[in-house]
């Protein structure tokens, strides 16, 4: 049976300045185990405004914003893909290539593969199709040349642009999250 000892350590003031950022640190009793750090705010007006990630206080309200903006992004990112798979499929249906390590080759060339031919394999023998173990959005040449052979060129385009729209909305998102270090002393802050 192990037992564990945890010891709480004020590190510095929270934003406020009515109360600390506390490192707690809990150690095992055996010498293999090493030591688990977490922080927290032993403020209650600050806890409900600043969350702590990466040793860093991060504004509740920018990160959720910023967590919205990632999750619309990766939303339209498959909107776009969903139109794109079946093309990518149908690409490598009719390459009939004359083995796997033929059409990984071919995923290679196109740039749209960063997997090595094991891996590739062990993917297609699973049933996996061409488009879940590809990228196509990695090489927007191709795409387009598939796209430009189907009537979905319009809708393709729509999608597109939502995508980096999407992704404009997400880069703004997390520069816009204010981080204090909780190293050292975390200058006040009025919200």
């Amino acid at each position: 049976m192990s037992t564990s000892e945890t010891v709480d350590f004020p590190i510095c003031s929270c934003p406020c300045g009515n109360g600390k950022i506390i490192k707690s640190v809990t150690t095992q009793d055996n010498p293999w185990s090493s030591a688990d750090i977490d922080y927290y705010i032993g403020c209650n007006d600050c806890s409900k405004v600043w969350q702590i990630e990466y040793q860093s206080l991060v504004s509740r309200e920018e990160a959720t914003a910023a967590k919205k903006a990632a999750n619309d992004y990766w939303s339209s990112r498959e909107n776009l893909l969903s139109l794109i798979n079946p093309l990518a499929d149908n690409y490598f249906e009719r390459l009939s290539a004359p083995s796997m390590a033929a059409e990984h080759r071919e995923m290679c060339r196109l740039g749209i593969s960063s997997s090595d031919i094991r891996n590739y394999r062990r993917l297609r023998n699973s049933g996996q199709s061409f488009s879940s173990i590809c990228d196509p959005l990695r090489n927007a040449g191709w795409v387009k040349e598939l796209i430009s052979g189907s009537e979905l060129h319009v809708e393709y385009e729509a999608l597109f642009a939502a995508m980096n729209d999407a992704d404009a909305n997400k880069r703004q998102a997390e520069k816009a999250i204010k981080r204090l270090p909780i190293i050292g002393s975390i200058p006040r802050t009025r919200y």
